[in-house]
């Protein structure tokens, strides 16, 4: 499954911030994201665009530096934000993400308005 989001700046911070916001009850839910999940955020810089790959941690496999799928009017949510985001998705506007089993693969890409 895949879906497109638009690259959002951080509203709480008056730095300019790009965010991957990703709210959704069914996409993120198949692929194993659900609340209280963890999972490891790999910066892939090695392919022709910049991919984000998120992959859904085991309970066994925790160590620090690891994200969590927090719950928002019963919907799972991904949020990512910082200046780490900013920099990685440059120039893009928006990213595509594509969903497996335990897998999340967010890529830059650009939409013309």
């Amino acid at each position: 499954m895949k879906k497109t989001y638009k690259l959002s700046k951080d509203q709480k911070s008056k730095q300019e911030h790009a965010r991957v916001w990703i709210e959704t009850n069914t996409a993120l839910r198949q692929a194993g994201f659900v609340p209280g999940a963890h999972f490891h955020k790999e910066w892939n810089t090695e392919a022709k665009v910049p991919v984000l790959e998120l992959h859904l941690l085991d309970e066994d496999d925790l160590t620090g530096g690891f994200g969590t799928v927090s719950e928002r009017r019963g919907k799972s949510v991904i949020d990512i934000t910082g200046w780490t985001v900013k920099q990685f998705f440059e120039p893009h506007t928006h990213v595509e993400a594509t969903y497996s089993d335990g897998l999340i693969e967010i890529r830059g890409t650009v939409v013309e308005n």
